[in-house]
Order: structure tokens, then C-alpha cells, then sequence
């Protein structure tokens, strides 16, 4: 859900002159209601394997293969992140 996050919608907003997003409630994240209801975790026995969290394995491949589905089903290539619906569209008008 971060990685999501990360890649659709987070971003420090600006205006002409400064920064316009100081805290949590100015500054785009997904929020639970944009979270689905279930998720499947898959723990994977590694006995002798060295301990590593296992979400940051997905936060780059999260955010590659989200921009990958943009690519296949609009033959774009968003090259900046986020990869919200207002550039995607911007995009598409192009």
C-alpha cells in the first residue's frame, strides 16, 4: 500500500513560490478509504536464510510494475512519479 501510494499519488505540492504542503493534511497520500478491504499475506519459511523485512522488497518492483500497467493499457510512458490520474490524463490529451 505505501509503494501504491508512493507511485499514484504522494508528492510534495509547490505553488510559484514555496512549498504548499506542511502537513499530513495538505500532502496527497492514500487514506484508508482508498485501501482494499482484504489483503493476502504470504509468509514464506526460509529456515538458515538471513532475517529481512520483507515489505521493503516490494517497494521498487511495486512502483515498476504499476508503471508498466499504465504503458501496456494506454501506450505510455509516464517517466514521473506520481503517476496520478491528473498526469495520466494530461498525458492522454497529448
Amino acid at each position: 500500500m505505501q509503494s501504491l501510494s508512493w507511485t499514484g499519488t504522494e508528492a510534495v505540492l509547490f505553488d510559484a513560490t514555496h512549498r504548499t504542503s506542511f502537513d499530513w493534511s495538505a500532502y496527497p497520500i492514500l487514506r484508508f478509504p482508498s485501501a482494499p478491504g482484504t489483503i493476502d499475506v504470504h509468509v514464506i519459511d526460509r529456515p538458515g536464510e538471513p532475517f529481512l523485512g520483507t515489505g521493503e522488497a516490494g517497494q521498487g518492483p511495486t512502483a515498476a510494475a504499476l508503471a508498466n500497467a499504465v504503458a501496456d493499457a494506454t501506450g505510455l510512458r509516464l517517466r514521473d512519479m506520481p503517476l496520478s490520474a491528473e498526469r495520466l490524463k494530461s498525458a492522454l490529451r497529448s
